[in-house]
């Protein structure tokens, strides 16, 4: 950005958040799950292909254990860098089979999923947020009206609480919001 002539304080981080959201962690975890098993592992597999360039995933057993070997390098990949880093990043720190990351990718299409209480929630937002992790959430609940429902009443209240959630608008658009300037070009 400075190089372009901007301020670095200018670039937003603004991840996908896709939050399961229930009065205990054991109830968020097992909607969680439900939502996962009806996942129709063949689009899944076809997605994750159109993903990394047409490879070829159906050689794969659904329930092995899966490697970064498992991929092509996401430096090869020239449709959507960011996003297969970010799957075999998954793989890598978590060490799902096939499966499981074809469930974890269905709803969220590979943004950063939660399952948990609204309390909980709003400490995972709150750390990004004072750690520099991000600026804001695009959120993206996984079942709509419901969840969206579920996180204005009851982990809306908690950040507003804590002084991390506006209570009114103060500009019509998104950079008004952030109090961001126009840039000349």
């Amino acid at each position: 950005m400075k190089s372009e002539g901007r301020d670095p304080g200018d670039v937003l981080i603004l991840p996908g958040f896709s939050p399961i959201i229930a009065s205990t962690e054991v109830e968020a975890v097992r909607y969680s799950d439900e939502l996962n098993a009806l996942t129709d592992v063949e689009i899944g597999r076809s997605r994750m292909s159109g993903r990394f360039g047409g490879y070829d995933f159906s050689k794969i057993a659904l329930d092995k254990v899966l490697t970064p070997e498992d991929f092509p390098a996401p430096s090869a990949v020239e449709a959507s860098r960011s996003r297969t880093e970010v799957i075999v990043g998954v793989v890598r720190n978590e060490r799902l089979t096939l499966r499981q990351l074809l469930a974890k990718l269905a709803g969220a299409r590979g943004h950063f999923t939660f399952a948990g209480t609204p309390e909980k929630c709003a400490d995972l937002m709150q750390s990004w947020i004072e750690n520099g992790v991000s600026d804001g959430f695009n959120l993206m609940p996984p079942v709509l009206p419901d969840m969206l429902d579920i996180f204005i009443a009851e982990v809306v209240p908690i950040l507003q609480k804590r002084c991390l959630f506006r209570r009114e608008y103060s500009g019509i658009t998104l950079r008004d919001h952030f109090g961001l300037e126009r840039p000349t070009a």
